[in-house]
């Protein structure tokens, strides 16, 4: 309060000055009416009857409705803020540390947390002040003043809000594209509403789980839960719930119509249709939800509620796709084909693999044809040139895909308040001044608020300056003035400033414990670095003072022996995200494979190709996250620092175990027409039918995730396109993190379906079938055993009562 009254009286002034000169227009700054009138309750409280009644007298001039309300505060006159402190250039302490001929530092300190989401608020209060000011500001000079703001927490915020600012981009597109997607498909306006109905109603459902499962913790003898929602969470529950539902309505829609293509009635079409996928259904959203569950044994919060939270999403949607969707294809029957009819049924003696395939369209089907008679004449050959194609890219995958940056500034894009603030201060002060690293000593007896025990402290504060370390502020240097080397002179005015400023309370409060159990006992340092405190500069600076610290601290003679020395503040919460999320890449990627594995087992029962199902999904990783790195450094040239951390994890997380949908649902076809067929014609046949649908799930499923771009295509769509400037454009630029997710994701859902799904696996099966034919035919029969019978080669006869 004090420090606003200051700041009042002094633009009060100025502006009256301006005025008498002519050069103030008739915006007026509003007068901190309020902050008088509180200040006169804190001074009345405190006993200063003096100094409250002449604020009082002033608050009242400045609002006469105050007079009124003597007794209490005036909470609506300013939004709660969590503000610890303020300080300005005016602080008689700090002051000179935040001024220069140019600018003027302000620095407010927040009890939130780097990432609150309650930052958001506070940013957006704090721009709509520095609007108001600039309102106050003449013409030219309005134009000559630069206000800005950056920190920790801006920067978090500003995150928050370019994440909340993609969520509303990608549910919009997400929901367009799957729309035009089925339009295409189907061109049946039931068949492109009845997923819908299904997903939204799965939406609903899943999220409002999701959000009673945060409450858990609130009831009686379950405090220990601790399940929360972070932001990017729903982005994730969007595309994939949309992208995962359309394609078990696709599977289970595209069924339905090949059991009506057999005679069969709306009511057994439905029925055959569920039976027929609901294992393949079952078996590839199980895949997907084990694989997100394993997230839950990651350290790292933002992973560990994530993944389970988006797995109970989805078997949210499987229970939806697999009872309302039948229910939908049921209750409207064969209109859900119109205006194209019902499918007719096929004379009862032509053979299912000469028809088209029910989910494709009959215009392609010379392409599967062609595809499938390929890869069953050459399987080998067609298996080794589609490896070597793709192998330098999964090569840099290896090589570069674990090449990631955590610099959170850097990844703000250009038009975010907070890095044009980080920006605008590194021209005037320190960029290391925005977030000090902070050392925390504790040690038993230490006496820091002695003679002796400031020497100690004087001593530690000259061993911190170190490579990187511009200034270590302390309870004997409060302003870090004085390195090692500095000149201590009487004649140097530093000297006095720090005379000053050591003993005075401010201070005192700072640097040193000065009441409680560890009064006396813990001390603390501010290192001011040359960096920029999210850089991988400044992580290695830190890595230095801890490698200092413990050399010093090692010696059993030494005066820090036994002390505990901890790290606190932009950089070392850095450092830490960093070692905590490398941990939970190894440990989950293991488990995701484990347990996509243990599924596919326990249902094809096939060891040797789920091993080779669960490789094509790891060698089709690698290719994305190298063709991913290497895109974006590409495109944003010398700027680009790394892949965003968070993107190997969700990627491979969601690869592998997404990429497994396509391949259940074909290796199961493929089984299914291998023992009507034989093993080479019912896996080329299986390839045929199962070509158009999953080519169009796959589609859709990458047009799901590349929503996740769409805050990025208002920069490459012509300005001549309608309403460009509005739908595609996004406040503050898009958050590069979820774009090159959504960009990876897509090339990798696009892999599995080009080329995993259609090449690599047939390619295989084909070896695999053609070996154990072989096998056979050199296998002596026993007496008393059926021969084996390659069907393939017999024609197909249906027996009809």
């Amino acid at each position: 309060l004090d420090e606003a009254v200051r700041l009042d009286e002094k633009l009060a002034e100025y502006w009256d000055e301006k005025k008498k000169r002519g050069l103030a227009n008739d915006n007026r700054p509003v007068r901190l009416a309020a902050a008088y009138h509180n200040l006169a309750l804190a001074n009345r409280h405190l006993g200063n009857a003096e100094d409250a009644a002449s604020d009082q007298e002033i608050a009242v001039d400045l609002d006469p409705t105050l007079f009124d309300r003597r007794g209490s505060p005036v909470p609506e006159a300013a939004v709660e803020l969590p503000i610890l402190e303020v300080w300005t250039w005016r602080d008689d302490v700090f002051g000179k540390k935040l001024s220069t001929k140019q600018a003027r530092l302000v620095i407010v300190q927040l009890s939130n947390e780097f990432m609150a989401t309650d930052n958001i608020r506070v940013l957006d209060y704090l721009e709509a002040e520095l609007d108001s000011l600039r309102q106050t500001i003449p013409g030219e000079q309005r134009d000559e003043l630069h206000v800005g703001f950056s920190g920790s927490a801006a920067v978090g915020g500003d995150m928050l809000r370019a994440a909340k600012d993609s969520i509303k981009n990608t549910e919009l597109f997400t929901i367009v594209l799957v729309v035009l997607i089925l339009g295409l498909v189907y061109r049946s306006p039931l068949l492109v509403a009845m997923p819908l109905v299904t997903i939204t109603a799965s939406l609903i459902v899943a999220t409002c789980l999701v959000a009673l499962l945060t409450q858990v913790g609130r009831l009686p003898g379950f405090e220990w839960w601790n399940f929360k929602v972070f932001t990017t969470t729903r982005i994730f529950i969007v595309v994939i719930l949309f992208g995962a539902g359309t394609d078990y309505f696709l599977f289970l829609a595209s069924r339905y119509k090949e059991e009506l293509e057999r005679g069969h009635s709306c009511a057994d079409a439905v029925s055959g249709a569920l039976a027929s996928v609901g294992d393949a259904l079952a078996a590839s959203a199980l895949t997907t939800i084990l694989g997100l569950g394993t997230m839950f044994f990651a350290d790292f919060g933002k992973f560990k509620n994530s993944g389970p939270a988006i797995g109970l999403c989805l078997a949210v949607t499987l229970a939806a796709c697999v009872t309302l969707a039948p229910a939908l294809l049921r209750a409207f029957g064969g209109a859900v084909f119109w205006p194209f009819g019902t499918p007719r049924a096929r004379p009862q003696g032509q053979e299912d693999a000469k028809e088209p395939s029910a989910a494709g369209s009959p215009r392609l089907r010379w392409l599967w044809e062609k595809v499938a008679g390929l890869i069953v004449a050459h399987p080998g050959l067609i298996l080794v040139g589609s490896v070597l194609l793709l192998l330098p890219l999964a090569g840099h995958g290896i090589w570069r895909g674990n090449h990631v940056t955590y610099d959170f500034l850097r990844q703000l894009p250009r038009e975010r308040p907070s890095r044009q603030g980080a920006e605008l201060m590194d021209r005037h002060f320190d960029i290391g001044e925005s977030g000090p690293l902070t050392v925390v000593v504790y040690r038993p007896e230490g006496g820091f608020d002695t003679k002796e025990g400031r020497k100690r402290i004087r001593d530690l504060a000259d061993e911190l300056y170190i490579e990187g370390v511009q200034s270590v502020r302390s309870i004997t240097d409060p302003l870090g003035d004085f390195p090692p080397d500095e000149r201590t002179g009487l004649t140097n005015l530093k000297l006095w400033t720090k005379w000053l400023a050591s003993p005075h309370p401010r201070t005192q409060e700072v640097y040193v414990a000065m009441s409680g159990p560890y009064a006396g006992d813990v001390t603390r340092l501010d290192l001011v670095t040359k960096y920029d405190p999210f850089s991988v500069e400044a992580e290695d600076v830190l890595s230095r003072v801890e490698k200092k610290l413990g050399t010093i601290s090692q010696p059993e003679k030494s005066d820090w022996h036994g002390a505990t020395f901890a790290f606190t503040g932009t950089t070392a919460g850095i450092r830490d995200l960093k070692l905590v999320t490398q941990s939970d890449n190894k440990r989950i990627q293991i488990l995701v494979v484990l347990a996509v594995l243990g599924v596919l087992v326990a249902i094809l029962r096939r060891p040797l190709i789920c091993l080779y199902m669960i490789a094509t999904v790891l060698f089709s990783y690698y290719v994305t996250i190298g063709a991913t790195q290497w895109f974006f450094a590409w495109a944003y040239g010398p700027d680009f620092q790394g892949l965003d951390w968070k993107v190997p994890l969700f990627l491979f997380v969601i690869l592998v175990a997404i990429g497994q949908d396509y391949n259940v649902y074909l290796a199961t076809r493929v089984f299914e027409e291998q023992d009507r067929l034989g093993p080479l014609e019912g896996l080329r046949v299986a390839v045929i039918r199962t070509g158009g649908i999953i080519t169009s799930c796959g589609v859709i499923m990458a047009g799901t995730f590349s929503s996740m771009t769409s805050g990025t295509w208002g920069q490459v769509i012509p300005e001549w396109v309608p309403f460009s400037g509005t739908i595609f454009a996004t406040k503050g630029g898009a958050l590069p993190g979820i774009v090159q997710l959504g960009f990876a994701l897509s090339l990798g859902v696009m892999l599995d379906t080009f080329i995993v799904r259609p090449v690599l696996v047939p390619a295989f099966l084909a070896l695999v079938s053609r070996r154990q034919r072989k096998v056979d035919e050199d296998t002596p029969t026993t007496p008393g055993a059926k021969p084996h019978m390659d069907r393939s080669r017999e024609p197909t006869v249906k027996v009809t009562s």
